[in-house]
């Protein structure tokens, strides 16, 4: 771009004030977000909202260990799994996850001692040396 000196840059300060540039249009007012609606895979949306951790099939192999024989229907098994991602897979209360005081073991009635800690164990990715060696 060439340099316009000293009188070009006065006729194009005098030519903004007569012709100022256009303005830019304006945008459409925008729809407000909509809430997403769930495609496929139920409890895979409530594994992702609540970012569940460690393996999302081995979990809910260990869930539906236990709460399949208690619950048949699939929409309190929707809600306990809710539970379980919220309570047990990642706990955000003062309750710890083997406590009879933790939601998930009053929502399911469930006692913490018929649950597969093993088996979740190796769900969370909890193995190896460093592990904790309760049963």
């Amino acid at each position: 771009m060439a340099r316009l000196g000293f009188v070009g840059r006065i006729a194009r300060a005098i030519r903004n004030v007569i012709a100022p540039p256009p303005r830019p249009p304006r945008e459409p007012p925008q729809e407000p977000p909509r809430e997403r609606e769930p495609r496929g895979d139920l409890y895979r949306e409530i594994w992702k909202d609540n970012r569940g951790q460690g393996s999302y099939r081995k979990n809910l192999k260990v869930f539906h260990a236990v709460v399949d024989p208690i619950e048949p229907d699939p929409g309190e098994r929707l809600e306990l799994w809710e539970s379980y991602v919220t309570h047990i897979n990642r706990p955000r209360g003062r309750e710890r996850r083997q406590s009879t005081s933790n939601m998930f073991w009053r929502d399911s009635g469930i006692d913490p001692a018929d649950f597969n800690w093993q088996a979740w164990r190796e769900a969370m990715g909890y193995t190896g040396k460093r592990r904790s060696r309760t049963p």
